[in-house]
């Protein structure tokens, strides 16, 4: 049973400032696909969130092997966004990678985890069993690093056949996975 998942649906800001006290380092992993990477906008979510949690006075170290793609202002540019990858994937999966990211940096506080909306792609078959995919992946992160606290969200809508598959198949089965998690 893990005991540390919390689901997004609102400001992770809030969470974040619930669980640390003002001025200690929180270390964050940002932790997903191109929408972490910010594929369409440099930085991603991650500009705007390094913005808030600093400008509320947190000490805010993001972690992760890559630093490519940061947005102008975002002095820490670490993440683990991999634009194209999927929830498991024998050449592109972040469950068969995340136990090598996490020997190369510093132990996370918190995993902000986005990711599969690229596993819409394969079909209503497979996106079927994401939602299974994407389990196994949060049970590894937090068997890896039981401290941690892993925030994880729904995906974002899609255009058709994309946005039927995510809200038939995936969205609707994150709350009740992640109470399963608390």
């Amino acid at each position: 049973m893990i005991k540390k998942a919390v689901f997004v649906c609102g400001c992770i800001v809030s969470m974040v400032g619930a669980v640390f006290a003002q001025n200690p380092t929180i270390r964050i992993m940002p932790l997903g696909d191109s929408i972490t990477y910010g594929a369409s906008t440099p930085g991603g979510y991650r500009y705007p969130l390094y913005v808030a949690l600093t400008n509320a006075g947190y000490n805010v170290d993001f972690v992760g092997t890559q630093n490519n793609n940061a947005a102008t202002g975002l002095h820490d540019p670490d993440h683990q966004g991999h634009g194209g990858w999927k929830i498991s994937s024998a050449s592109n999966g972040l469950y068969e990678n995340i136990l090598g990211w996490f020997s190369a940096i510093s132990d996370p506080h918190v995993v902000l985890l986005h990711i599969g909306t690229n596993d819409t792609g394969d079909g209503p078959t497979t996106f079927a069993t994401a939602i299974d995919r994407w389990d196994l992946l949060i049970e590894r992160i937090a068997k890896y690093h039981p401290s941690a606290h892993i925030i994880a969200t729904t995906l974002m809508k899609r255009g058709t056949p994309q946005y039927t598959y995510i809200t038939n198949s995936f969205n609707p089965y994150v709350p009740s996975r992640i109470a399963a998690h608390q």
